[in-house]
């Protein structure tokens, strides 16, 4: 399974009357309301993604649109404008727009937030633990059907792992989790991430060099600076799943079981991965 984000933001007003006039919340009052829309999915084996990035924005700024810069006391349908209330109706209204809606999450301040879903996914057994954060700084740009490709550009990611084990074995998997994240993402880092299955033409590795054949053109890149990846795209979604099946190879060797493998990953202060590997230990 695995999920993507985009986080959006829109700034309003609302007063919360029913809690009394000696409540700070019941005068009008505002706030800048942080809203992440969560999408879900199988990876498109032949585009790499679940879906375009530019969708989830369009779809979701038309709906923040009836909120942004409003007395949200006053916004029809949405009832007592509390952050739980706001997060149901952007998720209601974005519902019919995209397909694979997992989740809105409504933060009202950096310290208060809401998660909307229609269902709570149940729990893997055992206790979870997590690695540090890495960050690994790459270059990439993704390939279209049409032969086009997006001109060169990079990214800082940041990475986590997360893994669900016996509570026992938690101290010996949490070592084994961030050494084996270390390791993946130091192969990444520092290096243009290339598809060795592209979407469109085809590339060669030859000599000193890769050649990416394309219809409108012919690239040339130094091998020493290159990691070919075996995916069609280099999105976040096929990035996150590579790393996955590394760090999920690599746990393996150190004889620890485990009930599900999870790889965070942030593209952008605004773009996010999140993929899950279910397993029987």
């Amino acid at each position: 399974m695995t999920e993507i984000s985009k986080t959006f933001y829109f700034e309003a007003a609302h007063s919360l009357q029913d809690l009394g006039q000696g409540h700070k919340c019941s005068r009008i009052h505002g706030h800048l309301f942080q809203v992440e829309v969560v999408v879900g999915g199988e990876i498109d084996e032949k585009l790499g993604w679940i879906m375009d990035f530019g969708d989830i924005s369009r779809e979701t700024n038309e709906v923040l649109e009836r909120l942004d810069h409003r007395l949200l006391n006053e916004v029809e349908g949405l009832g007592v404008p509390t952050s739980e209330n706001v997060a149901r109706y952007i998720f209601l209204a974005l519902k019919p727009r995209l397909r694979n809606l997992v989740a809105v999450v409504v933060h009202e301040s950096p310290h208060s937030r809401c998660v909307y879903r229609e269902s709570i996914e149940a729990q893997f057994k055992g206790v979870i633990v997590s690695s540090p954060r890495q960050v690994f700084s790459s270059a990439h740009f993704l390939l279209f059907e049409d032969g086009s490709r997006e001109t060169l550009h990079g990214h800082d990611y940041e990475c986590v792992a997360s893994i669900w084990v016996e509570a026992g074995n938690g101290f010996i998997a949490r070592q084994a989790l961030e050494k084996e994240l270390q390791n993946v993402c130091g192969v990444l880092d520092h290096r243009l991430l290339l598809p060795s299955k592209p979407l469109a033409g085809r590339i060669e590795t030859l000599e000193d060099r890769i050649v990416l054949s394309l219809p409108q053109e012919t690239v040339v890149f130094p091998s020493k600076d290159c990691v070919l990846l075996p995916v069609g795209n280099t999105t976040t979604e096929a990035i996150s799943r590579f790393i996955a099946s590394c760090v999920q190879t690599g746990v393996t060797t150190h004889g620890i079981p485990f009930y599900a493998l999870e790889i965070s990953t942030k593209e952008s202060s605004s773009c996010s991965c999140r993929h899950v590997v279910e397993t029987k230990p």
